[in-house]
């Protein structure tokens, strides 16, 4: 769980870094901290994490933008690795999907089909 958060709070330096600003580590770890763990937990994570950043992130001189380009960035970056993993856990098991989906796995896994 403390990696999981670490890597949570990476998101938010990263995007720092990404649109030029510097925050205290306190202030990131924070905010990275706080955003995500109440932004599972309520729901609607950009929404409600980007309003918990918002009033940390604020107060150290961010603006509203700023804040929304954090926000976006870990959403975006979030949802690219897992489509990265996702995809790179079907190609080495693409079995996982046959009681799901009717394709054949070795369509998923993007081999050419064998004729008899």
């Amino acid at each position: 769980m403390a990696g999981a958060y670490a890597a949570l709070i990476g998101y938010d330096w990263s995007a720092l870094r990404h649109i030029g600003k510097s925050l205290p580590f306190s202030a990131v770890t924070t905010g990275g901290f706080l955003g995500y763990a109440i932004g599972n937990t309520v729901g609607a994570g950009p929404v409600t994490g980007g309003a918990v950043r918002y009033r940390i992130y604020s107060a150290f001189g961010l603006s509203g933008y700023d804040i929304a380009a954090i926000v976006l960035f870990g959403s975006l970056a979030f949802g690219l690795g897992a489509t990265i993993i996702g995809f790179g856990a079907l190609v080495w098991h693409p079995y996982a999907l046959v009681s799901l989906v009717p394709i054949n796995p070795q369509f998923i896994r993007g081999a050419p089909q064998r004729s008899s």
